[in-house]
């Protein structure tokens, strides 16, 4: 038997192992490697081979299980949004929406249960002065409502905004009942307003097939005239039973919420049915111009005069811009680039 030879300073490691291979009888098995190049050639096809590989597999699994959420991310028409992107936009402004109507209703209560007529102005003085407060108080949600509109683009500005917007909306719905003692009206318009608009939004939250089956316009006027109709049984049980109301005075309710309904369709139903995220702000703010048909119909005659006109000049300015103009190709280039080819 031979003696396994003894490692030499020369002796490489790998000769060492197969020296002592051979030495116990055992067969042995030489590795090589592939140059550099070639390394490069063989992990870039077997990368090509792995991509490949999981693409099939992909494929096969997207055929094999079609679940509900599997291509529910991509538009399903064209030039529209995705449709989890328009659920989360009605969701997020309707939310939006529900949140101001019921701080409103509560500023309203608070305004009404300090008893503001005693408090401002003193006692003695004439009802013009009441007058004057609540139409100063108009003017301010006005320049309020103006505000918003130049500025809705302008984070954090616009929230700011929107808090004294709803700040003076509630105060000057509040100071109603100050001209006006005795009539609910105002509250049950308010409650009516503030349940559709918290319906609307659990149920955008709710649907997810039922887009696909329904257009825009209809769903969005699905949601709003079912919470109407909602909202508006439950004010006639709470304000026949409870408040005692007069019967004319429900039916005022009823007529004066659908109304700012329709003005709210009428003026931003589009911005709904397309979703944009760049128009959420702007659906707000004609939500709070209408509110203002209510109270006092000069003031939202002016916010909706000058909404409107911002709109058509931004539009009127845009369709004026001149086509970009082609940049023309001197002609040493031209003669250059002919003689080359």
């Amino acid at each position: 038997m031979a003696e396994p030879a003894e490692p030499g300073p020369e002796m490489s490691e790998a000769n060492l192992e197969r020296a002592q291979a051979s030495a116990r009888g055992c067969p042995t098995r030489t590795v090589t490697f592939q140059e550099d190049v070639e390394a490069s050639e063989a992990t870039d096809a077997d990368a090509h081979r792995a991509r490949y590989i999981f693409s099939l597999r992909s494929l096969s699994h997207r055929m094999t299980t079609l679940s509900g959420r599997s291509m529910w991310r991509y538009p399903t028409t064209v030039g529209q949004l995705p449709r989890y992107m328009r659920r989360a936009f009605r969701m997020k402004t309707f939310g939006l929406m529900s949140f101001q109507l019921l701080l409103v209703l509560g500023i309203m209560v608070l305004v009404d249960c300090v008893a503001l007529r005693a408090m401002v102005p003193p006692d003695g003085m004439d009802d013009i002065v009441y007058k004057v407060v609540f139409y100063c108080l108009g003017l301010l949600n006005l320049g309020c409502v103006v505000a918003l509109q130049c500025l809705k683009d302008r984070f954090p500005l616009n929230y700011a905004l929107l808090g004294l917007t709803t700040l003076m909306s509630g105060l000057f719905w509040g100071m109603t009942r100050v001209l006006h003692a005795g009539v609910s009206l105002h509250f049950q318009i308010m409650g009516i307003l503030a349940f559709t608009m918290c319906f609307s939004t659990v149920v955008s939250a709710i649907l997810v097939n039922t887009e696909e089956k329904m257009k825009g316009t209809h769903l969005i006027s699905g949601l709003l005239g079912l919470g109407w109709f909602i909202g508006s049984s439950l004010d006639v049980v709470i304000a026949a039973m409870l408040l005692q109301s007069e019967q004319m005075e429900i039916l005022g309710a009823l007529g004066f919420s659908f109304l700012l309904l329709c003005l709210l369709l009428i003026d931003a139903g589009s911005l709904l049915v397309k979703s944009s995220p760049d128009d959420f702000m702007t659906v707000v703010v004609a939500m709070d111009s209408t509110l203002l048909v209510v109270v006092s119909i000069p003031f939202f005659v002016l916010s909706f005069c000058f909404l409107h006109t911002g709109e058509a000049i931004m539009q009127h300015q845009d369709s004026e811009q001149p086509p970009v103009a082609m940049t023309a190709i001197p002609e040493a280039t031209t003669s250059e680039s002919s003689r080359n080819s």
